[in-house]
């Protein structure tokens, strides 16, 4: 993975027994290219844990503003 000075989001998931579901997760999000999806940007395996680096989203997630807002919201909105 190059390095450059943008921000980003990592994930770190303890790899377990299911290390398949794990690889087909990475593989969807590589192959996934819309601007309304956090955009990955690559991930390796360090310590006994998955790191999936990918486009920081502020505030967060959908749930995270949803609780923020102590609303739901429509699809329009999420988008």
């Amino acid at each position: 993975m190059k390095s450059n000075s943008e921000t980003v989001a990592v994930k770190i998931i303890a790899i377990e027994e299911n290390v398949l579901k794990l690889k087909r997760e990475v593989d969807i999000m590589k192959e996934c290219k819309n601007e309304h999806v956090v955009r990955y940007m690559g991930s390796y395996e360090k310590d006994g844990a998955l790191w999936i680096s990918m486009e920081l989203c502020e505030p967060g997630s959908i749930a995270d503003v949803m609780r923020m807002l102590k609303s739901t919201l429509t699809e329009s909105h999420i988008k």
